[in-house]
C-alpha cells in the first residue's frame, strides 16, 4: 500500500500515563542508546530473543514479520552471550543469526523490519488518535476503528485477523491511559505505546494461509 505522504508533527496532550517510560520520580527514561545490557540466551530462536530482549531486559520493541521465507537460522536455536553491551551491539548480533531482518531506533524504541521491507499498513499516517482512560489493548482496537484505517484497509483489501490467541502472554489490563497524537504513522502510535505504557512490544505480520489477512497484537 502506497503510503500517505504528509508532514508529520508530533503533539502529546498528556492527561494521565504512568508505565515503564517514567522513572523514578517521574524521570524521563534514560536514552536507549546509552543503555547497557548483560544478554544470556541459551539454546532460544532468533524470535525468542526478542521476546527476551522485550520482557526481561524492557527494551521496547516492535517486529515487523517478513512475509518471504526465512532462512533455517532464524528458526534454530542458538546462543547469545553479550556483558554489558550496547543496545546496537545487541540487535547487530541478533540480526546476523536472522539476516532477512534489519532494525533501526525510532523514537527510543527498536523496530525490526524486513530488509526487503515495502510500504504497509503501518505506514498509514492517522491525523489525531485520542484516547481516554483506555488499556493498550483497548487502544489497539481502537485504531482500527478510525476513518483513516478503515478507508486504508478497504483500498488495500486487507483485514485484521482477530482470531489468533495473544503470542505468548495475554494482554495486560493492569493500567489505563490518556493522551493525544497528531499526524502519526500507525507504527508511530504503536511506538508511542510500548514506551509510554506497560505494553512492551508489537508484532505486524500477513498470515501465510491468505496474503490478505493480517494481525497486528502486542505481546
Amino acid at each position: 500500500m502506497q503510503a500517505i505522504k504528509t508532514i508529520a508533527h508530533f503533539v502529546i496532550v498528556f492527561g494521565f500515563i504512568l508505565g515503564p517510560a517514567l522513572g523514578v520520580d517521574g524521570q524521563k527514561e534514560v536514552d536507549l542508546n546509552e543503555k547497557r545490557f548483560d544478554v544470556s540466551a541459551k539454546d532460544m530462536t532468533f524470535r525468542e530473543i526478542l521476546v527476551q530482549l522485550a520482557q526481561k531486559h524492557d527494551v521496547p520493541i516492535g517486529f515487523y514479520v517478513s512475509q518471504s521465507d526465512e532462512p533455517a537460522s532464524c528458526r534454530e536455536s542458538v546462543s547469545l552471550v553479550l556483558a554489558r553491551a550496547r543496545i546496537a551491539e545487541v540487535m547487530t548480533s541478533l540480526t546476523a543469526i536472522c539476516p532477512v531482518y534489519t532494525w533501526k531506533i525510532v523514537a527510543n524504541a527498536v523496530n525490526v523490519v524486513p530488509v526487503a521491507r515495502q510500504d504497509s499498513l503501518l505506514d498509514l499516517i492517522v491525523h489525531r488518535v485520542e484516547v481516554k482512560d483506555l488499556t493498550g489493548q483497548e487502544i489497539l482496537d481502537m485504531l482500527f476503528e478510525l476513518d483513516e484505517v478503515k478507508q486504508g484497509l478497504a483500498k488495500s483489501g486487507l483485514t485484521r485477523d482477530t482470531t489468533i490467541p495473544f503470542w505468548f502472554r495475554e494482554p495486560s489490563d493492569r493500567q489505563r491511559y490518556t493522551f493525544s497524537l497528531e499526524n502519526q504513522k500507525i507504527s508511530d502510535v504503536l511506538n508511542y505505546i510500548i514506551v509510554n505504557t506497560d505494553e512492551r512490544s508489537w508484532i505486524f505480520y500477513s498470515l501465510k494461509s491468505d496474503p490478505t489477512l493480517f494481525s497486528l497484537r502486542f505481546f
